[in-house]
């Protein structure tokens, strides 16, 4: 009877801890397509959303009001950060780990993606999208590859504390 009850324990404390955490998905940091980054100092604190270092996160809706000065060079994707909340960044890079025996440029390959970088020691490594705004969709269907383990969104985010 005890044992019963402790495997009863055990099954439902793993069922909580299961439906607390959720699935790998549902915690990946989200592509917020309707929000772009600019240089903070061109920035008007009322359109700031949020401060990433050297750029405010803005509407989309907002950036006609900025030149194209205020543009921080490269695209960059905003994502947030479904279980903080805290926004970031990522220039649409993927990071991929690979079964042992699979190649990394023939996944590329497959996908029309670029080899950002492929690291020596794991196979693992960082595929682009050749149109950043798609990285959603690539994500969705690197993770449905049985030659993939795991398939995440290259991301940066920023600490707001002061130095």
């Amino acid at each position: 009877m005890k044992i019963v009850l402790l495997l009863l324990l055990i099954i439902s404390s793993i069922l909580v801890y299961a439906e607390f955490t959720g699935s790998i998905e549902d915690r990946s940091p989200e592509i917020d397509l309707n929000l772009t980054v600019l240089d903070a100092s061109a920035v008007a604190e009322a359109d700031s959303l949020a401060l990433l270092g050297d750029v405010a996160v803005i509407d989309k809706s907002d950036e006609g009001k900025y030149s194209k000065a205020a543009s921080t060079g490269p695209s960059l994707l905003v994502v947030r950060d479904p279980m903080t909340g805290k926004y970031g960044t990522s220039d649409g890079g993927i990071i991929i780990r690979t079964r042992e025996s699979e190649s990394l440029s023939a996944i590329a390959a497959d996908y029309g993606l670029d080899l950002k970088h492929e690291f020596s020691a794991l196979p693992m490594g960082v595929l682009m999208p050749k149109n950043i705004s798609a990285a959603a969709s690539v994500l969705t269907t690197l993770r449905a590859d049985s030659r993939i383990l795991s398939a995440d969104l290259d991301v940066n985010f920023y600490d707001a504390r002061a130095n």
